[in-house]
């Protein structure tokens, strides 16, 4: 019974220790990329612990239908045993983490050692080479000018206000999960993302084009559909934006663009407008050079016009042996029948990822007092009434 005693101590030790971290430091800011995910496994213990007792309350719906039997110890002995060496664990994590200073240490020692010691000498060369292709492609007008034939939409103005959104951690449910990792370790593999609207799609996707960034590898090209801005609907500003992106990733992919280019100048001199059709052909072009490009496409169903052709397109960029491509939209019978190759997701708000926003939320209008709870248990009911109502949105 002690044992059982010096678990539920723990459990209670390690909560009240977890609600603190929780949430970011106004004075640290943790790196969404890596520090993040040591927060997420203690999470996942936690949640694990909640499920056994919520089963055994017996004022739960759940621990109701359980009132006729003997009440027990909610643990089977090795289940203890490995709830304990969990907890231990995370307790000497999270008990470090409690002194700003200290966590600074630890979070620079995590950043030194996994990202410099491990990864810096790759990343580096990498980002030397694609800088220089770049650095040639801009400083040369000709080229440059090839370039703007493609697109002169700025991708970034989409994908900082969705990072901006996004609280640190969101989606590492999906990126840490078994079908992202198969997609990333599996080459021509392709996976459709659908959900209702205000599922998280978009900032899902944010978090995986991240995800992407922070690895080493050839080609990465996204595009996200905003039903807000027409131009994002056009199909050739779609395709051109994608394969811009794969232009100045490769010393090879240049002269691929020289010909594109050259090839859709008239006789009189003048630039003649490509075609969708013609765009997809210039990325597998491209594609054929990089060892590895990976295409990336949020919010098809927000396209107003030529809908069905560019997923069509897409699904068929998807054949090239090269080319991955994670594409996500709402469940519309259109889009799921050009897409029936694809891997389908079904997705809805993640509860990880709703308690993240709405203890971020909470926290947000307790400091700046427009909320005031005196009451913690209070709070816990608000959070969790919140997570359980929001029926996947």
């Amino acid at each position: 019974m002690s044992d059982h005693l010096s678990v539920a101590a723990s459990i209670a030790g390690l909560i009240t220790i977890a609600d603190i971290v929780y949430l970011e430091s106004d004075d640290y800011k943790f790196n969404p990329a890596t520090q993040i995910h040591y927060v997420n496994a203690c999470q996942k213990s936690l949640l694990r612990i909640q499920e056994q007792l919520d089963a055994a309350d017996p004022t739960s719906t759940s621990g109701a239908t359980k009132l006729k039997k003997k009440l027990k110890w909610p643990f089977e002995k090795h289940k203890t045993e490995e709830l304990l060496a969990d907890i231990e664990k995370h307790k000497a994590t999270m008990t470090l983490a409690m002194s700003a200073d200290q966590m600074s240490v630890l979070l620079d020692l995590l950043r030194r050692g996994e990202v410099i010691q491990k990864k810096a000498d790759r990343i580096h060369s990498s980002v030397l080479e694609m800088q220089g292709v770049q650095h040639r492609l801009v400083g040369d007008k000709t080229k440059q000018k090839m370039l703007q034939y493609l697109g002169k939409l700025d991708i970034e103005n989409w994908q900082r206000p969705n990072l901006a959104l996004r609280q640190p951690g969101t989606g590492i449910w999906f990126t840490d999960g078994e079908e992202f990792n198969a997609w990333t370790s599996t080459g021509n593999s392709k996976l459709w993302i659908y959900g209702i609207p205000g599922a998280g799609k978009t900032i899902l996707v944010s978090s995986i084009i991240q995800e992407l960034s922070n690895s080493v590898g050839d080609g990465r090209a996204f595009f996200y559909c905003d039903y807000k801005d027409p131009q994002t609907h056009d199909p050739v500003t779609i395709f051109g934006a994608l394969a811009k992106q794969l232009a100045v990733q490769n010393e090879l992919c240049p002269q691929e663009l020289e010909r594109f280019y050259t090839a859709h100048i008239g006789l009189d001199g003048l630039e003649r407008r490509a075609k969708p059709d013609e765009l997809c052909e210039l990325i597998r072009s491209l594609a054929m050079h990089l060892d590895e490009s990976m295409i990336i496409v949020d919010g098809l169903d927000e396209i107003s016009r030529d809908r069905s052709d560019v997923t069509r397109l897409l699904a068929e960029l998807s054949k090239c042996l090269s080319i991955k491509v994670i594409l996500s939209s709402r469940p519309e019978i259109d889009i799921r029948r050009r897409l029936s190759s694809f891997t389908p997701i079904s997705i809805a708000a993640c509860s990880a990822d709703l308690q993240l926003y709405v203890a971020s939320e909470i926290e947000k209008r307790i400091s700046s007092g427009s909320l005031t709870i005196s009451d913690p248990l209070l709070k816990e009911e608000i959070m969790r009434t919140l997570v359980e109502r929001a029926e996947g949105m």
